[in-house]
This record gives structure tokens, C-alpha cells and sequence, in this order.
């Protein structure tokens, strides 16, 4: 991964059917079939960050909401977007512009009402993380496809 060694990133996940999932402290949360963004930060070690949430579940302990989420869905791929101030929340606010924020999600240390979106489309959701990939020069996506990694400008 280019780019320094802070920044936020995107986590595009891929839940195939509708399923009920408990969220630690959160409590149960149902989530609808389609494509989610979840906007996270890393402020030393973003490359550490981003490759701790492609392991499997045997692989980490639970940690993070994003944790309990993704033993149900599929990582399709990151956008990495380094910067040496906390760009997180702001990032988290415009994706809720754009798609449905999941309350709570992922934002019990901060303000916003959520760090989870939700598009039904891959469409949808290349569309509001290609505008976040945009904005930032030094962006960089990695798809992620039966377990290889590809650096590409090219959302999907």
C-alpha cells in the first residue's frame, strides 16, 4: 500500500442475504442483502488496519463492530485514503449524504450516527465510495478477489 502511515479507509463488504447479526454492545442488528461501506481510521498503521480486516474470523479476535459483520459477509474490497489528520468523521458525514447509515454502527467514539452505510447495488455503492476516491489523489482501492489483492484505480 502507497501512502503514509495514517489515513482513513472504506471497507466495500458484500452481505449475499438478509441475516440478523449481534453487534456486541449494540444489540442485534438486521441487515438487508447488498453492499456496505464502513468508514474507519487508523492513525498508526493504516496497511496493519486495512489487512487485519481481510483476515478471516479464526484469524482475529473481535474487536471492532466491523468484527462481527464481516463473520457474515465478504470483503470485496478498501479504498485507502492517507492523511496525517483524522478525516474519518468528515468522510462518515458525506457517505451519509449519499446512502442509509446503519445507527450506531461503528461510531460509539465519536458524534456521527453511523460509520456503516448501505447501498442494495454495487452500482450504488461504486458510485458514493468513487466520489470519496475522487476527492483524495493519493486514494488507492485494493480489490479483494478469492484471496488476491490488486491495486486499481477502477472501482469493482
Amino acid at each position: 500500500m502507497k501512502g503514509g502511515k495514517s489515513g482513513a479507509y472504506i471497507l466495500v463488504v458484500r452481505l449475499k442475504d438478509d441475516t440478523s447479526v449481534d453487534v456486541g454492545a449494540i444489540g442485534t442488528i438486521f441487515f438487508r442483502k447488498g453492499y456496505y461501506a464502513y468508514v474507519g481510521s487508523a492513525m498508526s498503521g493504516i496497511a496493519e488496519r486495512v489487512r487485519r480486516h481481510f483476515k478471516s474470523a479464526g484469524e482475529k479476535r473481535i474487536h471492532w463492530h466491523i468484527d462481527y459483520l464481516l463473520e457474515h459477509a465478504r470483503i470485496t474490497g478498501a479504498l485507502i485514503l492517507p492523511s496525517s489528520t483524522r478525516e474519518e468523521c468528515a468522510i462518515a458525514r458525506r457517505m451519509a449524504q449519499r446512502l442509509k447509515g446503519i445507527h450506531g454502527f461503528g461510531a460509539t467514539d465519536c458524534s456521527c450516527a453511523s460509520h456503516l452505510y448501505y447501498a442494495k447495488t454495487k452500482k450504488g455503492m461504486g458510485e458514493a465510495v468513487g466520489l470519496e476516491m475522487n476527492r483524495n489523489g493519493d486514494s488507492e482501492f485494493i480489490k479483494f478477489d478469492g484471496g488476491m489483492y490488486s491495486v486499481n484505480r477502477a472501482l469493482f
